[in-house]
């Protein structure tokens, strides 16, 4: 079984209730759940949110479209993967973020081929990074997210679920897959409200050829529209892991 679990939440601190802002006429997460579905090795979708009060929209969201949603922690994000996965009897399990709604499902299965035919632990195209922000894509099986969720004891370990295995490479196979060009500069994200404008942007310019649109048609939709791709290029690349990074350190001071 090959769970992708998309983390949502909407207490996003640059731009709250993002996921669900429309686009099309739809909340960005509707979008984003019906190209993850498109993804072929994907055998079922759902929705890691947190118990907190204010992210009883998502659940509600997921209830009208019938897609699994769980609720767990709001800063122990890893541990909602791990439940989610525990709960759904996954052996390999995708993880996406709610913030990038154009994620390629062709590229999605690319990754999953890659990781079970090599037989890894943990397979992403992130490591090193040299696919557009907002093309991320990590895949690891149920026993590797077992030992995160077993041994991951800092900050920044708990909420972005697998920079565990940054630190377990002697014993994790590790794959990555990389782009024949490094287009890591170009950034489809959703953080901050010039993102949002951004992926609107992508989506609006392309969906006369249907939602599957591939990252092929968003590279040539950003070379021929430079003044879209240059709204949110001084953004941060991983702005929030690095907070993360900070309240390691300062945990390791105490």
């Amino acid at each position: 079984m090959i769970t992708a679990i998309i983390q949502a939440r909407m207490g996003s601190k640059r731009l709250p209730g993002k996921v669900l802002m429309p686009i099309l006429g739809q909340p960005m997460l509707a979008l984003h759940v019906q190209r993850v579905q498109a993804a072929r090795l994907v055998d079922q979708v759902v929705i890691a949110t947190s118990g907190h009060p204010s992210d009883q929209p998502i659940i509600e969201f997921a209830a009208e479209r019938d897609i699994a949603c769980i609720r767990g922690a709001v800063d122990d994000v890893l541990d909602r993967y791990y439940m989610a996965a525990k709960r759904t009897q996954s052996d390999h399990i995708v993880r996406l973020t709610g913030d990038c709604p154009l994620v390629d499902p062709a590229l999605i299965d690319r990754v999953i081929r890659t990781h079970v035919h090599d037989e890894n632990d943990y397979t992403s195209n992130v490591f090193p990074p040299t696919y557009p922000d907002g093309m991320d894509i990590e895949v690891m099986t149920f026993a590797a997210l077992n030992e995160a969720w077993s041994y991951a004891d800092k900050p920044s370990e708990r909420e972005h679920v697998t920079s565990y295995f940054r630190r377990a490479l002697e014993h994790i196979q590790i794959g990555n897959i990389a782009h024949d060009t490094d287009l890591s500069d170009l950034r489809i994200t959703v953080d901050e409200a010039i993102d949002f404008e951004v992926v609107t942007a992508v989506f609006e310019g392309l969906v006369a050829n249907g939602l599957n649109f591939g990252l092929s048609d968003i590279v040539q939709f950003l070379a021929d529209n430079p003044h879209i791709a240059q709204k949110n290029a001084a953004c941060e690349r991983n702005s929030g892991f690095a907070e993360s990074l900070k309240k390691d350190a300062l945990l390791g001071a105490a």
